[in-house]
């Protein structure tokens, strides 16, 4: 992977270190989303939702400390951030039912759809722009889980 990010990146530092974020992110939500799917096969979906929200806090903070930021927030956005959090968890509970309920084949597939209410929400609460390559990109994932669903 290291030797493909160079390849497309080059001697852009910036750009390097974007691509290996972006994919240590994808390793972890998808590595939490496998693991929380099998717990909740199990039967075991609060312990895992319970011990995710643990683990992630420790990490939060040593990012935190290993960057350099800050964690304080303004007291006017603690109940958005409040909001946003049981959000996450509550998506995170609805995804280890359905799981536990269903198709885990068609319910991860659901679920790797997120991005594309993230875009959506830009556009709706940021006034971003959304590309023609974006539009077909959403269209084609939407067709693609539509696709998924009736098989």
């Amino acid at each position: 992977m290291l030797a493909s990010v160079h390849e497309y990146a080059g001697d852009h530092p910036a750009a390097r270190s974007s691509i290996v974020l972006a994919a240590t992110a994808a390793l972890g939500i998808g590595g939490f989303l496998f693991f929380l799917g099998h717990a909740a096969r199990g039967g075991h979906s609060l312990p895992a939702l319970l011990g995710g929200r643990s683990a992630s806090l420790p990490l939060l903070v040593i990012g935190a400390l290993v960057t350099g930021s800050s964690m304080r927030l303004p007291r006017a956005e603690i109940p958005a951030v409040a909001g946003i959090g049981l959000l996450d968890v509550g998506a995170n509970a609805l995804f280890a039912a359905a799981a536990q309920r269903g198709y885990l084949s068609i319910v991860s597939v659901l679920g790797s759809e997120y991005p594309v209410v993230t875009v959506l929400l830009a556009q709706t609460v940021l006034h971003e722009r959304i590309s023609r390559p974006q539009k077909a990109g959403i269209a084609l994932a939407l067709v693609g889980v539509g696709i998924v669903s009736v098989n």
